[in-house]
């Protein structure tokens, strides 16, 4: 048995999570943590043990961001049990998204991708992902749900897989709650529901670029891309998670 829960929300780029992440801190005030970088599990969880020894009286109900999958295999190691929760959307819709958030000139400035990856100013959303230099072109939500360690690795180093599809599949059956920014107004009653929560906060749209294009835009060329790049993200997201949220 265990002493009490943490509700873990696992932030896959560009799926509403700046949006939730002010809803779940308003609901848990100070009981809310928010990771800002990219995390492994076992990152998290040394993070995570940091602040129960530093802050011993305060009680940690749910912390957000990108985080893989596994954390609660270390948080059960000292009594603490867990909740997933994921958000998720259609795969073509979440690159497009990403592209055009990358893209913005203030994103680009900060980061100078044209030196740090060689991607010239204006390159194509085509050209961009058949690039793949960023961990988040290379089949997220299945890094992130596989429990793999390297989150933010470079993904010609490591590159996802079968395997990697196959643990991915099993994990999300242990997820609490998967709900789609597609119906986020709806989704987030049904995810106060599920996590009991008392009231829902007032909430807007935060940290949301316009998307001039969604998947039904794509050329068939665009598609082919999306298909072959992305493939073990869409047979998961067919197979195992657009069901649930519709």
């Amino acid at each position: 048995m265990f002493k009490h829960e943490i509700v873990v929300s696992m932030h896959i780029p560009k799926t509403g999570g700046v949006t939730l992440k002010n809803i779940l801190s308003d609901v848990y005030g100070e009981g809310f943590l928010w990771f800002t970088e990219t995390n492994s599990a076992r990152y998290t969880f040394e993070r995570l043990r940091g602040y129960f020894k530093e802050e011993p009286s305060r009680d940690i109900k749910c912390i957000h961001g990108h985080i893989g999958y596994g954390i609660h295999k270390y948080l059960e190691t000292i009594g603490i049990g867990c909740k997933y929760i994921l958000f998720t959307r259609p795969i073509g819709d979440r690159l497009l998204s990403y592209y055009n958030y990358i893209m913005t000139e203030a994103v680009k400035s900060h980061y100078n991708w044209e030196d740090r990856f060689g991607w010239e100013d204006g390159i194509s959303f085509m050209d961009w992902l058949s690039s793949c230099k960023m961990a988040d072109q290379d089949n997220s939500l299945t890094r992130f749900l596989s429990g793999c360690e390297n989150l933010n690795t470079d993904p010609t180093k490591y590159r996802m897989c079968r395997e990697d599809y196959i643990l991915a599949t099993e994990n999300s059956k242990n997820l609490s709650f998967v709900g789609s920014i597609s119906n986020f107004d709806t989704e987030i009653e049904r995810l106060a529901n599920t996590l009991s929560w008392e009231h829902i906060p007032k909430y807007g749209r935060d940290n949301a670029y316009p998307d001039h294009r969604y998947s039904k835009d794509l050329t068939n060329e665009e598609l082919d891309l999306i298909n072959e790049t992305q493939r073990f993200d869409i047979a998961l997201y067919n197979n195992k998670l657009k069901k649930v949220t519709q």
